[in-house]
């Protein structure tokens, strides 16, 4: 009867007062200086403004366009340092092999249906710049 509902009544405010002061606890929790970056806090670097221009020189100026904008058909969307369109396997080994030393996001993206949105640029959603890698030009996995 009463003493029951009174039980559970009470349980019930104890664990409410144990959750939330749990949930309070981790919402104070920070990450140690420099470990985690968002965009905005990090600026592009000097080797990361240059990147767009050095994939010119192993793809060809006409296969990267910079600053490049794109929207999901459903969903995503963003800005890319610079969309990327290697025509040969060495090429995209030497296309991520520079991605990687100057520190960017690498999105691969396929026949950019954009159904999924997968391989959209995140801006918001990314702690540093998008370089999208579009595989189209390849004709062939092996070397």
């Amino acid at each position: 009867g009463l003493g029951s509902l009174l039980a559970v009544g009470t349980a019930g405010v104890l664990g409410g007062l144990a959750i939330g002061d749990t949930d309070g606890r981790y919402r104070r929790l920070q990450f140690p200086q420099g470990q985690l970056r968002a965009c905005c806090d990090s600026p592009v670097s000097d080797a990361q403004r240059a990147l767009p221009n050095e994939l010119a020189t192993v793809v060809g100026a006409g296969h990267v366009k910079k600053n490049h904008s794109q929207k999901g058909s459903r969903i995503g969307q963003g800005t890319s340092l610079a969309h990327v369109s290697p025509g040969t396997l060495a090429e995209a080994v030497k296309v991520l092999e520079m991605c990687t030393k100057a520190d960017v996001a690498i999105v691969p993206q396929g026949a950019n249906t954009s159904l999924t949105g997968g391989s959209v640029p995140r801006n918001e959603q990314c702690d540093r710049p998008t370089i999208i890698v579009n595989l189209r030009r390849l004709s062939k996995i092996l070397p």
